[in-house]
């Protein structure tokens, strides 16, 4: 279980708490994100100027989840004063909100794909190599 308790064994044998490692590594994408933010639109970016999304496997618990809030407040993403400025969102829902979003020409490729013989093997007796050589897919 992932809390605030855990701790983490350096290759050294030296033990860390997680938080302390969690923290550090959510500061840094932090400080990377506003910078990039920044250098790509031309106008300073701060903190305040982002609503933070960190998703989480949907199998975590409650206190992993909560863990990883601690790390953010921690870390200057966000406070307890303002928590609506981080979400904390599952990876399941953060990929298929995602998915909707991109527009359907991101989805179907410039060219219609090509397959060779040798690209169709068999797997388990499911499929078999019936596509001749270079035959495209939607003939």
């Amino acid at each position: 279980d992932l809390n605030t308790q855990t701790l983490i064994s350096a290759s050294n044998g030296r033990k860390v708490p997680a938080l302390t490692i969690f923290t550090y590594a959510l500061q840094y994408f932090k400080e990377h994100a506003l910078r990039e933010l920044s250098d790509q639109s031309g106008t300073r970016f701060v903190n305040e100027d982002v609503r933070w999304v960190i998703t989480v496997p949907a199998i975590w618990k409650q206190s992993a989840k909560q863990f990883m809030r601690e790390a953010a407040y921690q870390a200057g993403i966000a406070s307890r004063e303002f928590p609506e400025q981080l979400l904390i969102a599952l990876e399941p829902e953060a990929a298929s909100i995602y998915i909707r979003k991109l527009r359907m020409h991101q989805f179907v490729p410039d060219e219609t794909p090509t397959f060779s013989r040798n690209t169709v093997r068999r797997e388990h007796g499911i499929f078999s190599s019936a596509l001749s050589d270079q035959s495209s897919l939607f003939h």
